[in-house]
């Protein structure tokens, strides 16, 4: 077994094509070019859609996203799962498991959009109009409500506001964490691979995965909105500016730079024998008699 904190000599990338190694290590250096909506676009949804729309359109984009980037990193984990002894491997299967899917991270903001858009309809029903749509969510006028109940005017106006706004805090809060806590979790393989990379002495990555993307626009955007009540723009705008960085530029350029420290590293680091599954979303450890992963049933 060759320890990790010694220096390995490096074996080039063999030359034939189309094996696994080379066929994962080719789709990193070529992601997959996603979209999500800048600054300009965002705004003019959520003035059409009283800030709902880039709620809803946002979790899709990146959860189509993360199916893509999961099968990339899956992958190339499980590529170093072979190649790494049983302490590290330990360690790399905790980073892993940080990656898998939360569902409730996509539901809570349909869940928001869901309540808001009931909401809507509601106040439609009992007589208000969208003017009154419009004040609940970026203005935050006072004016006496349209409902027979023994609470005071104003103060039911109130709180239809801060329903209104909260429900779609909570919605863009819960989509930011997810985006947030994705990105920790790859800067974490990064780490992990680059610390590899100084002991063994092949290329680093650039671990900027974390940079929020807020330009001057987005800034605009958010200070315009707050100075006229919508404090929930706060956590669209961070979490606009975050997608859109990340998916655009910080992981096409971290998987590509993770596909060449791959070239570099190849068979640097021997396992002592362990056997994992290679089938891209698994990774997992195999007894040692076994014909079928025990966790996704490939043939091994």
């Amino acid at each position: 077994m060759t320890a990790l904190n010694s220096p390995i000599p490096i074996s080039p990338l063999p030359q034939q094509r189309g094996g696994p190694v080379d066929g994962f290590v080719d789709r990193l250096s070529h992601p997959t070019p996603f979209h999500a909506s800048g600054a300009a676009a965002t705004l003019v949804q959520c003035l059409l859609s009283f800030g709902m729309l880039p709620l809803v359109l946002s979790p899709v984009r990146w959860a189509e996203f993360l199916d893509a980037e999961r099968h990339d990193l899956f992958d190339l984990t499980a590529w170093w799962h072979q190649r790494i002894d049983a302490g590290e491997s330990a360690g790399l299967e905790k980073i892993v498991g940080r990656f898998r899917p939360r569902p409730i991270l996509m539901v809570l903001p349909w869940l928001a959009v869901g309540f808001n858009f009931a909401f809507m309809i509601t106040l439609l029903i009992m007589g208000d109009d969208l003017g009154r749509l419009w004040d609940l969510t970026f203005k935050h006028r006072m004016y006496p409500a349209n409902f027979g109940s023994g609470v005071p005017l104003l103060e039911l106006e109130s709180h239809l506001y801060w329903a209104w706004a909260g429900t779609l805090a909570v919605g863009y809060l819960c989509h930011c964490y997810a985006i947030d806590s994705h990105a920790r979790a790859v800067r974490a393989l990064v780490n992990w691979t680059n610390r590899l990379g100084r002991q063994n002495r092949f290329i680093q990555v650039q671990n900027d995965v974390l940079k929020s993307g807020l330009n001057i626009l987005w800034i605009a955007i958010g200070i315009g909105m707050v100075c006229n009540q919508a404090w929930w723009a706060i956590p669209m705008v961070v979490a606009g500016a975050f997608q859109r960085r990340y998916t655009v530029k910080s992981s096409p350029a971290m998987r590509v730079a993770l596909a060449a420290q791959a070239r570099s590293a190849f068979a640097v680091v021997q396992s002592r024998g362990d056997r994992f599954c290679i089938a891209g979303h698994c990774g997992a450890r195999l007894p040692a008699p076994a014909k079928f992963c025990p966790r996704c049933g490939t043939a091994v």
